[in-house]
């Protein structure tokens, strides 16, 4: 199967880019590392080299930076946890608590001073 023709021009620049930004990366590691670490510390200065593989090695250590963590099921978590405290609340308690937070809703002009001042009981445990 054949890439189309627009593919072909991001895989090129990915190829030119991609090892320009890694050079670049390293560089400034390399020159930061000099400028700080032998002051400070006392530690050796760095070649591009060891500093690539420095940042290599931290990489490895401390993970590639994904985009968030593995499980994203801790972002929906407050949505479980508010669900379930609004379904023990009475009907009095659950007004209660939504007529506070209509109170503090940025967009309202009313109210928005004394939003600090709720003591929600309800929502803490």
């Amino acid at each position: 199967m054949k890439c189309p023709p627009k593919y072909k021009k991001y895989a090129l620049l990915f190829i030119i880019f991609v090892p320009i930004l890694i050079a670049l990366y390293t560089w400034v590691v390399m020159l930061l590392w000099n400028e700080i670490m032998p002051d400070l510390i006392g530690a050796a200065k760095l070649d591009f080299w060891h500093a690539m593989g420095l940042i290599l090695l931290a990489k490895l250590i401390f993970g590639f930076g994904g985009r968030g963590c593995k499980n994203k099921s801790h972002k929906k978590d407050w949505k479980h946890k508010l669900q379930h405290k609004m379904s023990t609340m009475s009907p009095e308690e659950r007004a209660e608590f939504k007529s506070k937070m209509k109170d503090c809703m940025p967009w309202k002009d009313s109210k928005k001073d004394d939003c600090s001042s709720h003591e929600d009981s309800s929502m803490t445990q």
